[in-house]
């Protein structure tokens, strides 16, 4: 897992990693269905903040939901829940970017897989 991740830092300011696609995707079956966008992150320094989200095809049609995530230099899969993004306003029918991590100040940290599926270590709550 380690050989796959990308390694992320950043200085200061905002950054944002995401992985999107060309066409919309409809991911309102998979938000019924309690399934989770899932995220596998090590965290070597920890961002001032940082939030996971998504964009979808439509004027201002993204969301962001802020996140606490400690620097503790393991790999974790986190999840986040897609019905939280689809409470926080996202047309799931029309999903362009499904991850979106932003995070504001110094930050050092390395993705190793971003998928849909149920099975997180810690599941994000809906903030």
């Amino acid at each position: 897992m380690q050989e796959g991740a990308r390694r992320v830092e950043v200085s200061g300011g905002g950054a944002a990693l995401a992985v999107s696609g060309h066409d919309p995707l409809d991911l309102g079956r998979e938000t019924n269905a309690e399934v989770l966008v899932l995220f596998t992150l090590k965290l070597d320094k920890a961002p001032a903040s940082a939030s996971v989200g998504l964009r979808c095809d439509g004027t201002g049609c993204g969301v962001r939901v802020p996140v606490t995530l400690p620097a503790n230099g393991k790999f974790i899969r986190y999840g986040m829940p897609l019905k939280c993004l689809a409470l926080k306003g996202a047309d799931m029918s029309k999903v362009t970017a499904p991850f979106i991590f932003e995070t504001t100040g110094p930050a050092d940290y390395s993705l190793a897989e971003v998928r849909l599926g149920t099975d997180a270590e810690q599941v994000l709550p809906c903030n």
